[in-house]
């Protein structure tokens, strides 16, 4: 008879969860700078549309937005461009320069996981 030893440790398993998210919240900060908005100091990721600054104008304009998801594979999503109802898709998997040939949906029809 084989024993397999399933030892595991729930402090690491979250801990490597939180090294993910984190990770995750970081490529997430890039994509958005690159398309023009400003990450604000703690990112909100419940899923739900939240406000931030667009890099073209004011600081506190609260002209951008973004949605985030970290309870499994990091996902989201962002205005293609600030101000207009389509939206860019993002994901931990995507490549950092945030392909603008992407699909994209209305607002609202960003789902979780992409």
């Amino acid at each position: 008879m084989v024993r397999i030893n399933f030892d595991f440790n729930p402090a690491e398993i979250e801990a490597t969860e939180k090294a993910k998210a984190t990770a995750g919240e970081a490529a997430f900060r890039l994509a958005m700078e690159r398309h023009g908005l400003i990450p604000p100091e703690q990112l909100i990721a419940d899923g739900e549309i939240h406000k931030c600054d667009v890099a073209s104008g004011v600081r506190g304009n609260g002209r951008g937005s973004y949605k985030l998801y970290l309870d499994g594979p990091p996902a989201g999503g962002f205005p293609r461009r600030p101000g207009r109802l389509y939206w860019q898709h993002w994901n931990a998997a995507m490549p950092v320069a945030g392909d603008d040939s992407t699909a994209h949906a209305p607002v609202g029809e960003v789902g979780h996981g992409l």
